[in-house]
C-alpha cells in the first residue's frame, strides 16, 4: 500500500522477445528495483505485470514470466522491500492493438464513468 506523503517509482516492465520466464533467473527487473533503490532509499516501487497475448506461444511465457515476477516480488517484499504489484491480467485480448501491445483504452477505463 502506498504510503502519503512518500515518494514513488513506476516500473512500466518492457520486454523484449526473447524474455525469459523466470525473473528470478534473469536479473534485469531484480537490479533496476536495486538501482531506484540506490538512488531514492525507501522509496515505494510499483511494478506491473507483463498483459496478455493473441499469441498462444506468447502468452504461455507470459503466464511463466508473471508468475515468476510475482514469486521475486513476494521474496523481496518478505524481505522488507517496498514493493506493490499491478496485475493487468484486467486487460483482455480484445483491448490490444497487435498481438502484444494494448491500445489506449485500458489505461482510460479505470476512469471511465460506469
Amino acid at each position: 500500500m502506498l504510503e502519503p506523503g512518500l515518494p514513488f517509482a513506476v516500473i512500466a516492465w518492457k520486454c523484449s522477445k526473447p524474455f525469459t520466464t523466470d525473473a528470478r533467473r534473469d536479473p534485469r527487473l531484480s537490479r533496476l528495483i536495486d538501482q531506484i533503490y540506490q538512488g531514492s532509499p525507501g522509496v515505494t516501487i510499483v511494478v506491473g505485470t507483463l498483459t496478455p497475448s493473441r499469441n498462444a506461444t506468447y502468452q504461455q511465457r507470459i503466464d511463466a514470466h508473471n508468475k515468476s515476477i510475482t514469486t521475486m516480488l513476494d521474496e523481496r517484499v518478505a524481505n522488507g522491500d517496498r514493493l506493490v504489484r499491478v496485475d493487468l491480467s484486467a486487460v483482455t485480448t480484445a483491448d490490444l492493438a497487435d498481438e502484444v501491445h494494448p491500445t489506449d483504452a485500458p489505461a482510460t477505463e479505470p476512469s471511465t464513468p460506469g
